[in-house]
């Protein structure tokens, strides 16, 4: 009888023990099916995972407390796993800093996207794509063929390696080195990829050896300055960028100092375009009302500047010794420009000896025209090869434009020195 009790006592125990052994266990298991679908999810692959608010102190305990006044900090980290992106940062927000970070990879070093407004800072850091640990892979940019790209593919960020933001208005990118170890232009790398993330400045940052050292799509009033690119295909690649400033920007040695398409209302002002190895400023693919100003055109193998703008103006530029055309219009679309107090000097220099100019006009259609002075002040551009008197009038090669009142002398604009 005493038996019986006994084991009666322990089955009792056993019933009621059961379901919290067993959910225990349970969340134990789950526990660890969470890290690990956690860890392989797509956003995932990282060496620093941030994909909500908490994991900033709960995950990595980072120091801050994620206002503006006390962000989180993520600073002096060396990080080179070659298989994962070093830096993910999604669906947050609480304002962070990366800063101060060495990054070295053959895969991405950051992935940041879907964050609160103004909450994101990339400052000090240097991140080198390694290329050397597989050559033989190699990207295909198929960007041309589908303009949605990046929304269609967005795991392809990863596989590519870009450092890649998408969908962080007000993103600040400032003070930071970007090197490929390999010439950019066999892989189609991408320095720095901007995406849909409007008010974002992109400040004082080095790129070279890249497919593409900056590109920027999709966004409105962004604010790049004081970058240099050197030794890319393309220095600065914009596509569907609206009411914004490029200025001060040294874009030399590339293919294209910098490329526009599909642009509206965009400042160029004071950028130093020279001596890359096809043309200085590539304005193509309906770029409207847009402000070109002050920039150093110079040595360039070509082109200086290819134009297929429409209502713009290109005022207080500086032409130079660019070995074909300093400006070319496009006969496609190119009209209703205002093209007034440039100096172009020693443009086209072989074929000034054959008799012809330094700038080429082809306008699409007869009603498309582009005008080669001011005629509110009555003053045009300076040509170093024109013989200048009171009645000249500057012919322009490839149709009837003609600029009817050339300068004696180059304008003055004190940004020019500065600019070399």
């Amino acid at each position: 009888m005493g038996k019986l009790k006994r084991n009666t006592k322990i089955s009792l125990a056993v019933l009621f023990l059961a379901p919290i052994i067993l959910s225990t266990i349970g969340l134990s298991v789950y526990g660890v099916l969470d890290k690990v679908l956690y860890q392989r999810s797509l956003f995932a692959q990282g060496e620093i995972v941030i994909l909500n608010d908490g994991d900033f102190s709960k995950r990595y305990s980072f120091p801050g407390s994620g206002t503006a006044e006390d962000p989180y900090l993520i600073e002096n980290y060396c990080l080179d796993d070659p298989d994962t992106t070093a830096i993910v940062i999604r669906g947050t927000t609480k304002h962070f800093v990366i800063r101060n970070c060495s990054i070295k990879k053959h895969g991405q070093p950051i992935f940041i996207s879907n964050i609160g407004f103004n909450t994101g800072t990339v400052i000090n850091n240097t991140f080198f794509e390694d290329m050397t640990l597989d050559k033989e892979v190699k990207f295909k940019d198929s960007r041309e063929n589908d303009r949605n790209w990046f929304v269609h593919n967005c795991v392809l960020p990863f596989e590519d390696g870009f450092t890649f933001i998408i969908n962080a208005p007000g993103i600040r990118i400032e003070n930071n080195h970007f090197r490929c170890s390999l010439e950019g232009t066999e892989y189609g790398r991408t320095g720095l990829s901007v995406l849909s993330s409007d008010y974002s400045v992109i400040n004082n940052n080095t790129f070279s050896f890249f497919y593409r050292g900056i590109n920027l799509l999709e966004s409105l009033y962004l604010t790049v300055v004081n970058n240099f690119c050197y030794n890319n295909s393309d220095g600065i690649f914009i596509d569907e960028i609206e009411e914004s400033l490029i200025m001060n920007n040294k874009c030399t040695k590339n293919g294209v100092g910098l490329v526009a398409l599909y642009c509206e209302k965009v400042l160029f002002i004071t950028n130093n375009l020279s001596y890359n190895r096809h043309c200085g400023l590539n304005l193509i693919r309906r770029v409207i009302s847009c402000q070109i100003r002050g920039n150093l055109i110079e040595g360039n193998g070509r082109y200086g500047l290819y134009c297929d703008a429409i209502n713009s103006n290109i005022t207080y530029n500086y032409f130079s010794s660019n070995s074909n055309y300093a400006i070319i219009t496009s006969e496609y679309n190119a009209n209703g420009n205002y093209i007034h107090h440039n100096a172009f000097i020693d443009n086209n220099y072989e074929s000034l000896l054959l008799g012809k100019k330094q700038a080429y006009d082809n306008p699409y259609e007869d009603n498309y025209q582009n005008y080669w002075c001011d005629d509110y002040s009555k003053e045009g551009n300076y040509w170093s090869d024109l013989i200048w008197n009171e009645d000249s009038i500057y012919q322009i090669d490839g149709g009837n434009a003609t600029d009817q009142y050339p300068l004696f002398e180059p304008p003055i604009m004190e940004s020019w020195e500065r600019l070399h």
